[in-house]
């Protein structure tokens, strides 16, 4: 789970470096790869703790969830930009979309204590 986050951390962490077209090219494959890896990770802790009889009904749900907040976090960091782009330019303020989105990520963490209290065989069959 904590790869999970850290790599979404990275996937967005590394669109602070976008210079150009080449180099968004080159970070949208790094980032599309980390982020593939944590919801890979994410999709096998879903079929470790579901039991079978309702796996396929959890997983549409999780991935409608997961659409469901990408398309409102795009929307969301674009309404965010063009907020900050008139005051602060277009560079700040796609800069400012990236550190945000990196806090949400992050908070994610805050669920972590959470989650071992609640699953707490998960935890220990992992280690």
């Amino acid at each position: 789970l904590h790869t999970s986050i850290a790599a979404g951390l990275l996937a967005n962490l590394i669109y602070w470096w976008v210079g150009g077209e080449t180099s968004l090219y080159l970070v949208s494959v790094l980032a599309g790869f980390a982020y593939m890896t944590g919801s890979l990770i994410l999709l096998d802790l879903a079929a470790r703790l579901v039991p079978i009889p309702v796996a396929a009904t959890v997983f549409a749900t999780i991935m409608a969830l997961s659409n469901l907040g990408s398309s409102l976090a795009e929307a969301t960091g674009g309404y965010v930009y063009d907020m900050m782009k008139s005051g602060y330019g277009p560079v700040s303020a796609y800069r400012v979309v990236v550190v945000l989105s990196m806090l949400v990520i992050g908070a994610c963490w805050a669920w972590v204590p959470r989650l071992r209290r609640e699953l707490p065989g998960w935890w220990q069959s992992m280690t």
